[in-house]
């Protein structure tokens, strides 16, 4: 007698999630079901959730994400809007119909999406690439299981198929030419390649709530919350070679508009997050907007230098002697100079003009971040702001600048070796009326210099400020060599008074030999100090400014200075002990 065999546990289970799945979709064929179950591997959870976006018609919005990239130097990586720009994307689409689509500005009205051609470009750099967007509606699932957005276009002729059952069961060839995809049933789709290579990848529609959590949305403040005002806006002028100067900082490559956007969108990043972290009270937002003065110099030039480049010999350093070093040559020559000051002085103009057409109500302040070479290239252009027709020191007209500027931070500066060659430092320095200067360096910056000493030879006594850890004080390493000059001080002082016989019976050995007291007061940092602020309150009835400013260095970084000088140039961007710094300067007046 022949027994039915039982039926496995496997079974029984599939058996109940199609049954439930029949009893929830009424309207859809009991073998059609187990055709979408089998396609997800029998997941009931995610079967009935791709069922449900399946079934939206059209899609519901809150669940759509838009998606952009670039088209010719990455096309292969989709990057997704934030939240906000999600919801105002998404509400421009919906209110357009199938009528002509408005403009849509996005990430903080800095890129403009043309909702026609499905492109968005940058509002203040239009050289940048163009990047291409997509209404993320249909996607592939990759061999790494995440999902990835079809394009546009491909995503119209998938969701026309899918909607006319008649092409279900045959492959459908996409508008790129290199896809196609087959509808089995409403998740049981498929797609391949029409030129090789792997297929039969899942294609889905919508964005399961289970994937959401694997989609890297920038972080954005809850897109319902209105975005705060601009209270301070930062151009930052890049250095030597912007193309080389930051690709091993961002493992970047390309033309340095990317590069360099990339870099402030870091920097604008840390500087919100510091406001936010070191102010109790709520202040504007921080913008921060690049100029990039080495595509016009650059695309001037180097065809000229390329030809006369050797072509012997170790090319890798003869070419980053044409992207960086020649830079300090084009700076020192009239002609190229006057075109790198015109490039900044009109992009900072331009710029202005366009943050106040969109930030009508803006009354905040508008400071500079010049790095490396940049620092002297904005350093000169605003110290020459409040002279009328003259040349300057380096023979160029200076352009005239259309706005008035708070502060001047430079990073990682050679200015003070540029103006140890000048004539008259302090007057340069005196040139810049009511913007404060900042000159924040690292300690084994190889390209930075103080700026202090020129101004009075006294200053050479006294070390620059530290600048604080952004957790507040100073590191342990730091406070231990400060410790260590504090009990060197006080011996010092204790020889001065001849009460080195005590300190060497307490100490149980010899102090070195110290100045004469009247020689050791000029020569002790603390009363060349007090000095130089008597002074300086005297003349100008306020406190004491400083200009030179040290940040600390890691352990790390203490225990390793020769390896720590290659990449001490470029910290700053990545420093959150300098965005802090910066902060505090932009705020420090509201916090009297």
């Amino acid at each position: 007698m022949s027994s039915t065999p039982r039926a496995t546990a496997q079974e029984l289970q599939l058996q109940q999630h199609l049954d439930f799945l029949c009893h929830r979709y009424p309207s859809i064929r009991r073998d059609q079901l187990s055709c979408e179950l089998e396609s997800v591997g029998g997941d009931l959870t995610k079967a009935s959730e791709m069922l449900d976006h399946a079934l939206q018609n059209p899609l519901d919005s809150s669940k759509i994400v838009w998606w952009w990239r670039f088209p010719v130097s990455e096309p292969t990586v989709w990057k997704p809007f934030g939240s906000r720009d999600n919801l105002l994307l998404e509400s421009s689409w919906s209110r357009s119909g199938s009528g002509p689509r408005e403009l849509v500005y996005v990430e903080n009205d800095r890129s403009c999406v043309n909702l026609n051609t499905m492109k968005v470009s940058a509002v203040y750099w239009p050289e940048a690439e163009i990047r291409e967007v997509c209404r993320g509606t249909w996607y592939f699932r990759s061999t790494s299981g995440t999902l990835v957005p079809f394009t546009q276009t491909d995503s119209d002729a998938i969701e026309t198929a899918f909607l006319d059952r008649s092409r279900w069961n045959q492959p459908i060839s996409l508008p790129d030419q290199t896809h196609q995809v087959t509808i089995k049933g409403l998740i049981a789709i498929e797609e391949g390649r029409l030129k090789g290579g792997k297929g039969g990848r899942q294609v889905v529609r919508g964005i399961p709530v289970s994937d959401l959590k694997d989609i890297p949305l920038p972080p954005s403040s809850d897109s319902k919350t209105p975005l705060p005002e601009v209270e301070h806006l930062i151009f930052v002028v890049h250095g030597i070679g912007a193309n080389r100067d930051w690709e091993t900082q961002r493992g970047a490559r390309g033309d340095s508009m990317k590069i360099l956007v990339n870099i402030v969108d870091g920097m604008r990043v840390l500087l919100n997050k510091a406001a936010e972290t070191h102010f109790q009270r709520p202040f504007g937002a921080v913008e921060v907007l690049p100029i990039n003065w080495h595509k016009a110099v650059h695309d001037e030039n180097d065809d000229k230098i390329n030809k006369i480049t050797v072509s012997r010999g170790f090319q890798p350093l003869r070419q980053f002697a044409n992207d960086a070093v020649v830079d300090v040559l084009y700076y020192m020559s009239p002609n190229q100079c006057q075109l790198l000051m015109d490039t900044v002085a009109t992009s900072m103009n331009s710029m202005m003009s366009q943050f106040l057409a969109l930030h009508p109500n803006f009354h905040g302040k508008v400071s500079v971040v010049g790095h490396s070479l940049g620092s002297i290239v904005s350093f000169d252009l605003l110290s020459h702001q409040n002279l009328s027709a003259d040349k300057g020191i380096i023979g160029v007209d200076f352009p005239r600048l259309d706005m008035k500027f708070e502060n001047l931070f430079l990073l990682g500066s050679p200015v003070g070796l540029f103006l140890s060659l000048r004539p008259s430092p302090n007057t340069e320095v005196q040139r810049l009326a009511d913007t404060k200067l900042y000159n924040v360096f690292h300690p084994f910056d190889p390209v930075a210099y103080r700026i202090e000493p020129l101004l009075d030879d006294r200053w050479t006594k006294v070390e620059p400020c530290l600048v604080p850890c952004h957790s507040g004080g100073n590191r342990v390493h730091v406070k231990l060599r400060e410790a260590v000059k504090t009990v060197q001080k006080f011996g010092q002082m204790f020889r001065a008074a001849g009460l080195g016989g005590q300190l060497k019976s307490f100490l149980g050995r010899e102090v070195e030999q110290a100045p004469p007291p009247e020689e050791y007061q000029h020569a002790h940092a603390d009363w060349v100090l007090n000095e130089l602020t008597k002074e300086y309150t005297a003349k100008t009835n306020q406190e004491l400014h400083r200009i030179d400013y040290q940040t600390q260095e890691s352990v790390l970084e203490n225990m390793n200075e020769v390896l720590c000088c290659i990449t001490s140039h470029t910290c700053y961007w990545t420093s959150d002990d300098v965005a802090a710094f910066i902060v505090n300067r932009l705020y420090e007046a509201k916090l009297q």
